[in-house]
């Protein structure tokens, strides 16, 4: 029997969520999260595990997989970097192994390891993308991710082998499925339409604009110059990304810039995230997000997306301080 284009594009999208789908599953059976108003309105999941079932041992660090550590440019929020180990043996260059290091060498590897940072910052130019997720009700999706993040390091440390994903792309797919699902009831839930409507960030008629800062007024205004993304587009493009992130070597990055816990501080959150380079589905990737970028569907998730930029990590940024801090000591003795 042959699909339609349409059944096709359903049975694809199932097939490289399925993973998703089952850990997801996993939570409904668990006992889920009550979501918000405005999530309920705009498909907000709700998966998740009440806070006393939640095992504590899980609350730190569920952004990453069991492997990844992680690093580069925190897309604006800043990280502060802390010494660690024996400051002692540090301040007087002796290394854990007794070798003693003259000032002068070590100035030389940290300008060294600068020049390599640098080199970093511009390699990631063509590979990373900063972004920023809500965590103030009703728009958060938050719960839902470290929901998702919970299920994956129970269901690997339990049966791994039912997950051929690493977490990085569950979590990417589970940002996208939260915007899919309430772009989808949009189209098919009066009440979710009008909330839309009522955000500012839809038109039926024409469908979701795009905004830009007005720095005078402090909010977004409408973007005159480009055309508005209507709602099946954006369904598709949302669609399109959980196809292209399952596998390895495409989603090689995505994790919060803070470990992710069930109660998140602070307004905002921000998730740095890289592609890959060897294969065209992480080209289409950058595609879609160049896309999606400055469109106020991102908004359905309390979401933005932007390109990394060239700058240092924080951590690069304080060696730097220190080696301009050690040369103005010396030119003033």
């Amino acid at each position: 029997m042959t699909l339609s284009p349409e059944e096709q594009a359903k049975q694809d999208l199932a097939e490289a969520t399925m993973e998703l789908s089952m850990l997801a599953s996993n939570l409904r059976q668990s006992g889920g999260l009550q979501s918000s108003l405005l999530g309920t309105q705009l498909g907000f999941t709700g998966t998740g595990q009440e806070a006393e079932e939640r095992p504590a041992k899980y609350s730190k660090d569920l952004n990453k997989g069991p492997a990844g550590k992680g690093r580069g440019a925190n897309g604006g929020l800043k990280r502060h970097y802390q010494p660690r180990g024996n400051q002692a043996a540090r301040e007087t260059g002796t290394s854990s192994t007794g070798l003693v290091l003259s000032p002068e060498t070590i100035q030389m590897l940290i300008k060294l390891l600068l020049r390599h940072e640098d080199q970093l910052a511009t390699f990631r130019l063509s590979t990373a993308w900063v972004f920023f997720l809500s965590a103030e009700k009703p728009v958060e999706i938050l719960e839902t991710l470290f929901a998702t993040a919970t299920q994956w390091r129970h269901q690997k440390l339990n049966d791994p082998a039912s997950l051929k994903n690493p977490m990085r792309v569950i979590l990417f797919q589970a940002t996208w499925k939260e915007m899919y699902t309430r772009a989808e009831n949009i189209r098919t839930k009066e009440d979710a339409k009008q909330t839309a409507v009522d955000m500012g960030i839809y038109d039926e008629a024409k469908g979701f604009p795009y905004q830009i800062w007005n720095p005078k007024e402090r909010k977004a205004q409408t973007d005159e110059t480009r055309d508005p993304l209507p709602l099946d587009k954006v369904l598709a493009l949302t669609a399109e990304l959980m196809k292209l992130a399952a596998g390895n070597g495409v989603i090689t990055r995505y994790h919060c810039t803070r470990p992710l816990t069930e109660e998140m501080k602070g307004t905002m959150t921000t998730w740095l995230m890289e592609v890959g380079l060897r294969d065209a589905r992480c080209n289409r990737i950058w595609e879609i997000l160049s896309i999606l970028k400055g469109n106020a569907s991102m908004k359905l998730i309390g979401g933005a997306v932007r390109e990394e930029r060239l700058q240092r990590t924080p951590l690069a940024q304080t060696l730097a301080q220190q080696l301009t801090r050690q040369h103005e000591s010396v030119c003033c003795n």
